[in-house]
């Protein structure tokens, strides 16, 4: 076990975005190796992966518990993570592999092959895996998967750069380099207009909370979008991280949202009601 992680607050934790809601910092996890690349939440544990390796975080006392290492010197840094809490499994993206580990021994037990370049992001909804990265003109940046093969289901976005996803009442939201987040209905892939306005730079990570969607990017912004309107509700946290944003997360219990940055720390934000002036 691996309890070297730090915990520090934020002396002035209510942090004002641009309009709209306030954004409470309620603490910043520290002792990853390097910048964050993902972030997953199950319960009261939150696991976050930084550089070739993942950490395991007590969010009740702020402190890691276990640290889990890539040791297979052919692949590169974990870039995306998620939870299959069905199936037990923690999944992880490196290069153009999907790995998949055991839920409590944190053991390897199986690989998937399928992308023709860099595995980006993951998503787990219901009984489907959702990878998506950076597709070609031939392969799809989107692929399905339901573990009953190792080849995927089905592939959408040919010759995109995905960069994250998300899911919420059968649909399916997605950003990237583009700087717009896009969606399509999981029941039969039908495609809707992108949001508007678009971020600054890409859009690197996506969130769901309290039926809003949550989007960061490197333009180092985090934006509240209300869903069932799909506009920018004026919620808008500037400069939420010293440098670009690269994931987010929630809780199940829809009680706090996890950002990582690019410098390396981990921010638990409680958002509040509109206090528009």
């Amino acid at each position: 076990q691996d309890t070297s992680g730090t915990q520090s607050q934020n002396n002035s934790s209510i942090v004002q975005g641009g309009v709209g809601d306030s954004w409470e910092v309620m603490a910043t996890l520290e002792g990853n190796p390097g910048p964050i690349t993902a972030l997953a939440s199950i319960g009261n544990i939150l696991y976050s992966a930084s550089n070739r390796s993942f950490k395991v975080w007590n969010v009740d006392t702020m402190q890691s518990i276990s640290d889990v290492a890539v040791n297979n010197s052919n692949m590169g840094s974990i870039k995306s993570l998620t939870i299959w809490p069905e199936k037990n499994i923690i999944v992880t993206a490196c290069d153009k592999l999907i790995n998949l580990w055991d839920l409590v021994s944190l053991q390897s037990i199986g690989v998937l092959r399928a992308h023709k370049d860099e595995v980006r992001c993951l998503y787990v909804a219901d009984d489907l895996l959702i990878s998506a990265g950076k597709g070609t003109p031939n392969s799809g940046s989107i692929l399905f998967w339901d573990l009953r093969s190792t080849s995927p289901l089905e592939e959408r976005e040919k010759n995109q750069d995905i960069f994250t996803l998300q899911t919420h009442d059968n649909m399916l939201y997605y950003g990237g380099r583009n700087r717009y987040i896009k969606r399509l209905r999981l029941s039969n892939m039908e495609v809707f207009p992108q949001f508007e306005p678009p971020h600054l730079d890409a859009v690197s990570s996506l969130a769901i909370i309290e039926n809003s969607l949550v989007s960061g990017s490197w333009d180092k912004n985090l934006r509240r979008w209300s869903l069932g309107q799909e506009v920018l509700d004026n919620a808008v946290q500037y400069n939420a991280h010293q440098t670009a944003v690269n994931c987010l997360s929630s809780d199940i219990n829809q009680k706090y949202l996890y950002s990582g940055g690019k410098e390396g720390a981990v921010k638990v934000w409680r958002l509040h009601p509109d206090t528009r002036r």
